[in-house]
């Protein structure tokens, strides 16, 4: 199967992929492969067109994200495959002026859903628990204002959040205890315990019932940084560095809470007590200059795995303990020449499988000797090109693959634990396979100091083309370099 924009996102059994438009149409359509030679389209978008999704953890349905028409605001869709006919998008956030902004779902609880939105406070993504099978949205944690992500534990309850200080620059971890409960506004709370909740109709997308009006008098908005899809593989690339113009200091807010006093209007809106607040506490800061980015909990919830720069060159990726202190309580990979990449966790154990180091170019270290013969098979499969592991299924028996090179196109395969060769899924651009495209060389320079600058370089493809550096740019004859390319 080859798709001149394909992206394969599978998480089950079943495949699924992203297509170029047709000559024909305007848009992206999602397509279902039923076998690497059949398929069919699954979503019929003729505006905006599909760029993303993901699976339900059951298999059965596909979730996006997309705006109206251009308005930034996106809604959650569900499509259900297992349906006789053309499927139906739904909206599942049918509100307007309302930003959906992430996805966070789980193997052990299929039928739920984690969905940040600023339905509250424009500002302000609060996080909403959303029931598949009723559809119903219940306010699960409120958002202070500068938490940019959530921390999930096993049971699939959110117990901590990385928030960023705006005063002076820093971010840290903070964590709960216990389980947090829905909350409620102080009015509501006048009146019981039972949370916020919204129950959305199964509207199609198509044809929507009239929306939800929209409070209009913030003219300021915000998108804070999307809460990560629970991914296999998981990059903290810039996790830790959002931030949001005018916003209370965290701190502040709860030690205004502590004292009982409720000067922050803000605060006095999403927290219905005290307890709200002095139930979260600080685990591990980062200071302005320092990396860190925090992946995920351990199965037990009484640790945290996480990359750090602190009192290093480069980030280590580490297992840090949720007591008060947030000592480590073990590093478990470093590299004293490039920060931490990603890490493949395994779905059921919670533990690393594989963590990855750019230098020049990614390269995987297994750290589960479960997996060790699977990726020795894997990483020579196709010479000269970089492998990765795009996703598992949820039997870990169905593996998606991605192959790429500087000069090649990417391909997707699909491979079956206990079968070989891996099958072909799909080819990204192959109109790019009648090119011949240049090489980009790994060169490292050094420099006046002595440090070792990581550098490329991409000659033309025409004969006669020199295959050295230039002296100005080397800093040494020719014959003095190891790095000269062939």
């Amino acid at each position: 199967m080859q798709s001149g924009r394909g992206r394969s996102a599978c998480t089950k059994a079943a495949k699924l992929f992203v297509s170029a438009p047709l000559p024909t149409q305007k848009w992206f359509p999602c397509w279902h492969l039923q076998g690497v030679e059949v398929d069919r389209q699954v979503t019929f978008d003729q505006t905006r067109g599909i760029t993303t999704f993901s699976w339900s953890e059951d298999g059965k349905s596909i979730l996006y994200l997309q705006d109206d028409n251009g308005d930034e605001n996106d809604h959650l869709y569900i499509v259900a495959l297992n349906v006789s006919g053309q499927p139906t998008a739904v909206d599942l956030t049918p509100f307007e002026g309302v930003k959906a902004a992430g996805i966070v779902s789980s193997k052990r609880f299929p039928e739920k859903l984690y969905i940040g939105l600023n339905k509250r406070d424009p500002e302000v993504f609060d996080m909403y628990s959303l029931n598949l099978n009723t559809r119903e949205l219940v306010l699960d944690t409120i958002n202070p204002g500068d938490l940019t992500s959530w921390l999930l534990d096993y049971d699939f309850k959110i117990r901590g959040a990385v928030s960023y200080n705006n005063t002076d620059g820093s971010s840290y971890v903070t964590v709960k205890d216990t389980p947090s409960t829905p909350p409620s506004t102080p009015a509501a709370a006048a009146a019981g315990p039972a949370p916020s909740r919204i129950v959305t109709e199964a509207t199609p997308a198509a044809n929507q019932q009239k929306k939800q009006p929209q409070d209009k008098t913030h003219a300021r908005r915000f998108l804070l940084q999307s809460p990560k899809s629970n991914n296999i593989t998981t990059n903290t690339s810039g996790s830790t560095n959002s931030t949001r113009a005018g916003a209370h200091n965290l701190d502040s807010l709860f030690e205004a809470a502590t004292k009982g006093n409720y000067s922050y209007q803000q605060w006095v809106k999403s927290s219905s007590s005290k307890t709200d607040a002095t139930g979260w506490r600080r685990l591990i800061t980062w200071p302005f200059g320092e990396d860190g980015g925090v992946f995920r909990m351990n199965k037990a919830g009484d640790a945290v795995y996480l990359v750090s720069s602190l009192g290093r060159d480069t980030t280590a990726f580490q297992l840090i303990s949720t007591a008060p202190g947030g000592k480590i309580v073990k590093t478990v990979s470093s590299n004293p020449l490039v920060n931490v990449g990603s890490v493949l966790f395994d779905q059921d154990s919670w533990e690393p499988q594989m963590i990855s180091y750019n230098y020049l170019k990614t390269n995987w270290t297994v750290l589960d000797p479960d997996i060790q013969k699977d990726w020795d098979l894997i990483s020579k499969f196709r010479l000269g090109e970089s492998a990765a592991i795009s996703d598992i299924s949820n039997d870990k028996k169905t593996w998606v693959l991605l192959y790429s090179a500087d000069n090649k196109t990417s391909r997707y395969y699909l491979y079956h634990r206990g079968s070989w060769p891996p099958q072909l899924l799909l080819e990204v651009q192959p109109e790019l396979d009648t090119y011949k495209l240049a090489k980009m060389h790994e060169v490292v320079i050094t420099a006046r100091d002595g440090l070792r600058l990581p550098a490329y370089l991409s000659l033309p493809v025409k004969p006669g083309v020199p295959q050295t550096l230039p002296e100005s740019v080397r800093g040494s004859p020719p014959e003095a370099s190891p790095n000269t390319p062939p």
